[in-house]
């Protein structure tokens, strides 16, 4: 699949008032104006959860809330992160020398593994500085994606600022791999709730519970199918066994 560059548009940050208030935030905690704003949707999976690891089909659905970040490209190698949301403090590193403690649930870290992420994609080892400031409205905790949000906005923040590009791909089905779009009825809408139910899973190993759980289940249906298989061939083996026999004694079946 051919590389294409991030979509991109021009908007004018005072006709949308979460820009502006996110640009005049900026200003306020970097003394400067960010040079452009990245966002990533979160998403829900309408059929298939926890199961797209395990080689079977989902259909997820991209959701109006969404990770927004605004962006300066310094001159520095530090890389400085905010966010509007004063739960989450201020993070500051070298953007050459990038390390993300796997021990500690930390807000920033998913921010790291995007940037790394494109670094080691394209061998990269010497990254320039940044300013960010992530804004963030999707529920935390809620299973609509907040943190792969924010990995795939610091991706996107990270290709922008070095002008590199990404193949783009859609992974819906496996064996064989394809993607298939859906065609919904005219007027069909969904309704999202939130249960106002948190679930850090990077707290606790719930999440990785849930992963082995469904990988066992998909291995235990492959075995019911392979076995199930194997039960009809040698039926089929078997009556085919004695039909040859039978023909040979040139016995007569009533």
């Amino acid at each position: 699949m051919a590389a294409e560059s991030p979509a991109m548009r021009r908007v004018q940050v005072a006709e949308h008032l979460r820009l502006l208030k996110l640009k005049e935030m900026f200003n306020s905690k970097f003394g400067s104006i960010p040079k452009f704003y990245v966002r990533a949707p979160g998403r829900v999976n309408i059929i298939g959860e926890h199961i797209d690891y395990c080689g079977y089909s989902v259909l997820p659905m991209a959701i109006e809330q969404d990770v927004l970040i605004a962006v300066e490209p310094v001159k520095t190698y530090t890389l400085q992160l905010a966010n509007t949301n004063p739960l989450y403090p201020d993070f500051s590193t070298s953007a050459n020398n990038i390390q993300i403690d796997k021990t500690k649930p930390l807000w920033h870290n998913y921010f790291l593994c995007g940037l790394k992420g494109i670094q080691e994609h394209f061998g990269l080892s010497n990254l320039t500085g940044m300013n960010c400031l992530v804004d963030g409205n999707i529920p935390p905790s809620s299973g609509l994606s907040s943190s792969s949000a924010l990995v795939c906005c610091a991706g996107l923040v990270t290709l922008t600022v070095l002008g590199r590009n990404l193949s783009k791909a859609k992974l819906i089905e496996f064996s064989p791999l394809r993607a298939t779009d859906v065609k919904l009825p005219s007027g069909a809408v969904f309704v999202i709730a939130n249960s106002c139910v948190e679930m850090n899973k990077a707290a606790t190993s719930q999440f990785n519970i849930r992963v082995m759980e469904c990988r066992l289940a998909a291995k235990i249906q492959f075995y019911l199918r392979t076995e199930a298989v194997f039960v009809l061939l040698t039926l089929i083996s078997l009556m085919l066994d004695v039909v040859l026999k039978l023909k040979r004694h040139r016995i007569n079946i009533c």
